[in-house]
């Protein structure tokens, strides 16, 4: 099958699972001799083994394949676990392509608000440019540089030539950009004269909810004047004040028509990134994980206590755990925060997005 085969292509490890009550297949043959040609890692699993006793009976038409095979129940979350250990155990041999590309950036912010200039800036003083294209999907125009000798791509939506019916619909487009998916960090551009508005805001959260890194971009600062009619301390509560539930929001100030501040926002752009790839080994992060949660537990549930096994990282960029328990459901969004605030202050994350998610054992 076409569909199938470009999957295989296109993906780093490979789960293959097969359907006990069907038994082996001349399809699931098929589909393994693809995978198996394919040379890159998978794990074969054979789904809705209820019955654990009778593991072996059910198993014995696949035992063909001459392959471990992972029995799995996952209506009964049976099996969650080793395919996660698996996969951590395989993730750190992949390499995502825009990780050659160094760091990668999407300018957001409404229009007029100076995404262009700030694009033609970074581009031009003292940068090398290595390649401008014109994305595959609307129309996003991907610029790779360098600065400072580190590479970056900059995705800059502004080249739109559709414009929008509606602020709603501008939303949705950035929601489906290839872009978005693919920036590690979102520049979100705020004009001094006017602040931070209900557009900027629906972009936060946006962003908040795609777990998204933010750095918010205070451009056309040189309006400010030499009065200084407002200072950088007054102006970065107000926009903290605006995110209220973001506090530690890094903020940068600029002017891209004068090329001021650039230096200030990479090196942002440089410390943000670091931080995305953070990692931490399962044993330190669980000796500091069960401190927490003796010292804070998670609300009961119902009339249960929710227990806390371990914490264990999968991913960064950002960075991102797995909690497992025994009442998943009872660990409430508010305890869920909690826990990524601990985290950021234990490790200096403050300003980084962190995933948690809780899996039963």
């Amino acid at each position: 099958d076409k569909k199938v085969r470009n999957a295989v292509q296109q993906s780093d490890l490979i789960l293959f699972i097969m359907d006990a009550r069907s038994g082996f297949l001349a399809e699931d043959k098929k589909t393994f001799q693809l995978v198996k040609k394919s040379g890159k890692p998978f794990l074969a699993l054979v789904n809705k083994v209820d019955d654990i006793e009778g593991a072996d009976g059910l198993l014995s038409d696949f035992y063909c394949l001459g392959v471990s095979l992972l029995s799995c129940a996952f209506e009964q979350d049976r099996g969650v676990v080793e395919i996660v250990e698996w996969i951590l155990a395989h993730s750190k041999s992949i390499t995502s392509v825009f990780e050659n590309s160094g760091v990668c950036l999407l300018l957001a912010g409404k229009t007029n608000v100076g995404k262009s200039t700030l694009c033609n800036a970074l581009l031009k003083e003292d940068r090398v440019l290595i390649s401008s294209i014109a994305g595959t999907t609307v129309d996003v125009v991907t610029n790779h540089f360098k600065y400072a000798g580190r590479s970056y791509t900059l995705l800059d939506t502004a080249g739109k030539t559709k414009k929008a019916q509606s602020k709603a619909q501008s939303l949705a487009e950035l929601k489906s950009d290839q872009g978005f998916t693919e920036a590690d960090i979102i520049l979100l551009l705020i004009d001094y004269s006017t602040g931070p508005g209900r557009q900027e805001a629906r972009l936060f959260d946006l962003c908040v909810e795609k777990h998204k890194a933010i750095i918010v971009v205070v451009n056309k600062w040189d309006l400010n004047g030499k009065a200084a009619n407002t200072t950088k301390e007054e102006y970065r509560n107000n926009i903290q004040k605006k995110f209220r539930f973001y506090p530690d929001l890094p903020i940068v100030f600029i002017s891209a028509l004068n090329s001021d501040g650039l230096g200030g926002l990479m090196k942002k752009v440089n410390e943000v990134y670091g931080k995305l790839h953070f990692r931490v080994s399962t044993s330190e992060l669980n000796r500091f994980f069960m401190q927490v949660i003796r010292k804070a537990p998670a609300p009961v549930y119902g009339t249960q206590d929710v227990k806390f096994y371990y914490l264990t990282q999968t991913h960064h960029t950002p960075p991102s755990f797995i909690a497992f328990a025994n009442y998943p459901k009872g660990v409430r969004d508010s305890y869920r925060r909690f826990l990524v605030r601990q985290i950021q202050n234990k490790w200096n994350l403050k300003g980084i997005p962190i995933r948690i998610s809780v899996l039963p054992r």
